[in-house]
């Protein structure tokens, strides 16, 4: 096949050697040949015209003077042999040289070409321009042919390139087809969506991908243009490009928005290109369209990564640099604030004279020529107001703006440095606290082995030294059979730690000997046990006093408990003599007195009696207190309690004696007094003890009705009853609290003391 000769070393063409330029007529209907050879030509100089058949030749012939004429035998309206006829019988043209530069002419047709006056040049064997131009400069002499002659011979001649030309048409048929196919196969496989437009922008084609990508069918984008799929803000760039399309531009691929049926925005990729008729003008628009929506989001995980990572740098505790050539290119905000300096201070300045280490040179050369390194090094900063710093640093390799350069991270070390100067101190102080604590300090295996005991155990379970006590095993030998070292484990173990824990060893001649243990597990990091360690307290005369004095309280809370069931029952005797004596007592108000006096000691006596009853002789359950003395007292005043309904609101507080007894008689009088007054005739109500914690050292007694409420005359201080001045009494001098009067509805009294 010819091809462009300056691939080829024969450049000795005739024209060249002569050094004319020709201005020369092409003629093919075949635009891809004839673009070639025009390209070829006009690189050598030469003018170039063409035609794409007769009848354009013979117009440019008739307008303009040619050096030569080179054609294609078969053409459309007016083929090679009938332009070559007009020419020969023009006398104005018939001396232009005229070559056929053909693949479609038969060999034994080649004489009558010559006869008429052209030359034939087969382009499958023609390689350059040199052999075309030189049989342009020597043509051939036409032979005078008679018009039937020459009719006759070439309509045989058209009939066999009639013949040839719809085989070849019959075959370019079956290769369009099968090219069809393969095309709309591969339209249709395409990964990405492929759109054919008209030079309008209107939709001709879709692939399968397209109506994926925007849910619309073929028919739907038929009825489309880009305008409708385009978002409003890429549509004039969109027009702009179509523009530079049909002008036959190339359009780098670009990125804009697709809007889906959906709604959906979907970011997307376009390659655009022209499709160009026979003439070489754009015919349609084809747009290949990829969906970047994951690579959108790629890039803005990215952009948030460079974010995330460049905040790092920025926010890191630690300092960081990059260095080229040894001089400062990036500081992050760290180094700029813990040395004082600007960032443009520090900048293209030498790293060595802030930072002070004889290793640091050779570090930066190890790294210039990707040496490996020692991982961490110590060296000294310097500060900008002098004052030094001791840090670590580490290096790696990194790029910076396109060129090598080395990444220094570097740790204040200051503070690690004096707190390892003061573990040194704490370990000495650990150790001389280990051997002369005044208790006993013991690490040991969980299978009984002692592992470190410090002089004090030694001495304590009566051994010389460490290692005649290391040759004892906790498990077989080590603890009295009431205090299993079995259970300590299993608690150790599940708890973690055991503090104040009772157990009781052997000494090294057999002595029983009580300890108060505390005692922890350690482990490594997979949880593993390592080792039990703990500290051991001699309580054995603390056990004996422990028990004498126990059985001393034994004895005491057995004659308290006597006490106070005596002062009982003798109060229980005055209050049944009271109730005695006032059988024989006429006046009703003296009756009342009395009354009032063996409730009075009934109170007392409830105190004493549940005294007696608590486990705990130093307080009073006063929930139970209360309903004992309120019971007491309803049934002493005859009340009905179908009519005077009695509320008890008291949390679980209990009470010494010093505060129980004051309370009661406090309760004793206000509800006394709400029963005689509160209600009179047939009225009915409420009575409601209120008992509450303030806090840990408050206590509120609130003691309430809705009756017809008291007087306002009356002055609860300086009243001359002498149960509201026992209360106010009892409140404020054995109490040492205070008291408040509510008179809004009905009467609420509120007692408030420290417990």
């Amino acid at each position: 096949m010819w091809r462009d000769e300056e691939h080829k070393k024969d450049k000795q063409d005739y024209l060249q050697l002569d050094g004319d330029k020709m201005n020369l007529l092409i003629v093919d209907s075949n635009m891809q040949d004839q673009q070639r050879l025009d390209a070829l030509l006009k690189k050598e100089g030469h003018h170039i015209r063409t035609a794409r058949n007769g009848e354009e030749a013979l117009t440019l012939l008739q307008n303009e003077h040619f050096d030569g004429i080179i054609s294609e035998v078969v053409l459309p309206v007016m083929d090679g042999f009938h332009l070559l006829r007009m020419i020969t019988q023009d006398d104005a043209l018939k001396k232009v040289p005229f070559v056929f530069f053909t693949d479609t002419l038969d060999e034994e047709d080649v004489p009558f070409a010559r006869m008429l006056g052209a030359e034939v040049l087969w382009k499958s064997q023609t390689e350059d321009t040199s052999t075309i131009l030189r049989t342009l400069k020597i043509p051939s002499p036409p032979t005078i042919l008679e018009e039937n002659a020459y009719l006759q011979k070439y309509s045989v001649i058209l009939k066999k390139i009639l013949d040839h030309t719809l085989q070849e048409i019959e075959e370019i048929q079956k290769e369009l087809s099968q090219s069809e196919m393969k095309y709309q196969n591969f339209f249709e496989r395409a990964h990405d969506a492929t759109f054919i437009m008209n030079t309008e922008g209107g939709h001709i084609e879709a692939n399968k991908k397209a109506s994926e990508l925007l849910g619309y069918t073929l028919e739907e984008f038929r009825a489309l243009s880009f305008r409708e799929i385009v978002t409003p803000p890429h549509v004039s760039d969109s027009e702009e490009k179509l523009v530079r399309l049909l002008q036959r531009e190339d359009i780098p691929v670009y990125e804009k928005e697709f809007r889906a049926k959906d709604g959906r925005i979907i970011p997307v990729e376009v390659s655009v290109s022209g499709i160009q008729d026979e003439s070489g003008e754009v015919a349609y628009i084809q747009s290949i369209v990829r969906d970047i929506t994951e690579r959108k989001k790629t890039e803005q995980a990215l952009r948030e990564s460079e974010e995330k990572y460049r905040n790092l740098v920025e926010q890191a505790n630690d300092g960081i640099a990059i260095i080229q050539d040894g001089l400062l290119k990036y500081v992050n905000p760290w180094w700029v604030e813990i040395s004082g300096y600007t960032a443009e201070e520090l900048l293209d300045t030498l790293v060595t004279d802030y930072v002070f280490s004889d290793k640091l040179p050779t570090v930066l050369e190890r790294m210039h020529t990707s040496e490996d390194v020692t991982p961490v090094y110590e060296a000294v900063l310097k500060c900008k107001d002098g004052h030094t710093l001791h840090i670590e640093f580490n290096a790696g390799i990194t790029t910076y703006q396109g060129s090598p350069a080395t990444l220094i991270i570097m740790r204040d070390i200051t503070e690690r440095n004096q707190a390892e100067e003061a573990l040194l101190k704490s370990e000495k102080q650990y150790r001389d606290l280990f051997e002369n604590a005044p208790i006993g300090i013991y690490r040991t295996t969980p299978d009984g082995c002692i592992l470190m005991a410090n002089p004090v155990l030694v001495r304590m379970l009566g051994y010389e030294s460490f290692e005649e006590l290391a040759q004892r095993n906790l498990e077989v030998d080590g603890l009295e059979a009431e205090y299993p070292r079995s259970m300590f484990k299993e608690w150790l173990e599940r708890e973690g730690q055991i503090i104040g824990l009772e157990s009781a060893w052997s000494s090294k001649d057999g002595a029983t000997l009580f300890f108060r243990e505390n005692a922890r597990v350690i482990r490594d990091d997979s949880g593993n046990i390592l080792y039990y360690e703990g500290t051991i307290e001699d309580i054995t005369e603390s056990k004996k006093a422990e028990k004498q004095i126990r059985a001393s309280l034994k004895e005491k809370e057995v004659l308290l408990r006597e006490i106070h069931h005596r002062v009982k029952n003798n109060m229980q005797i005055i209050s049944s003599l009271l109730n005695l004596q006032s059988q024989y007592i006429e006046s009703d108000q003296l009756r009342e007195a009395f009354r009032d006096s063996r409730n009075r000691i009934r109170s007392m006596a409830i105190v004493h009696e549940k005294l007696y009853q608590s486990r705990d002789l130093a307080s009073v359950d006063f929930r139970e207190y209360i309903k004992s003395l309120t019971s007491s007292l309803f049934q002493s005043s005859r009340t009905d309690m179908g009519r005077i309904t009695l509320k008890i609101e008291v949390e679980d507080v209990s009470l010494g004696s010093d505060h129980a007894i004051p309370c009661g008689l406090i309760i004793n009088e206000l509800i006394s007094n709400c029963l005689k007054h509160a209600f009179p005739g047939n009225r009915k109500g409420e009575i409601t003890i209120k008992l509450r914690a303030l806090d840990e050292k408050e206590i509120e007694l609130v003691v309430a009705d809705n009756g017809v409420g008291m007087p306002k005359s009356i002055d609860f201080k300086n009243t001359k009853s002498l149960g509201l001045r026992l209360v106010t009494i009892l409140a404020e001098d054995q109490l040492n609290g205070t008291i408040r009067v509510d008179r809004t509805e009905g009467t609420e009294v509120h007692i408030t003391f420290g417990v």
